[in-house]
């Protein structure tokens, strides 16, 4: 049994954070990466992914991404650079650190029980997070289980 949701986190920056997506266990991918003139990328072509630096982090079995905190950027892309806080203690981080791009501090927080499954951007700015509650198929499995044998 898995309870995990979201199978690994992929980010590219260079002087700005440019590029952020999770991958679903279903394979699903939510974010988005930036081309230099601003259009959006195929999330799931690896290929372009890898060229605009994008560097995969997977998430143990039962690790959510609970948190994320980070600086907007004042000229445009996603934003500066971007903290994720895991449930384990982790935090993954991707940023620039070229300082004259760095603007005001953001923090989203998902609901108690809710796991981040996606961050939203707009012009340099982050905007909030998409977030699902967590899941358990072992506890569920079992809870099943519990059901049929009573």
């Amino acid at each position: 049994g898995s309870c995990r949701h979201v199978r690994r986190v992929v980010g590219g920056y260079g002087w700005a954070l440019h590029g952020l997506a999770f991958e679903l266990q279903n394979g699903t991918r939510l974010g988005k990466f930036l081309e230099n003139d601003g259009r959006h990328m195929d999330l799931l072509g690896d290929h372009g992914l890898k060229s605009r630096g994008g560097t995969w982090t997977d998430l143990q079995d039962c690790e959510r991404i609970l948190k994320v905190t980070g600086y907007n950027c004042n000229e445009g892309y996603l934003a500066y650079g971007i903290h994720m806080h895991t449930s384990s203690g982790r935090t993954i981080t991707y940023s620039s650190s070229h300082r004259e791009w760095r603007s005001s501090q953001f923090s989203f927080e998902a609901p108690r029980g809710h796991e981040i499954e996606a961050v939203h951007f707009s012009n340099g700015r982050c905007n909030g997070v998409s977030s699902v509650p967590f899941i358990d198929w072992g506890a569920r499995a079992e809870n099943i289980r519990d059901a049929i044998n009573k």
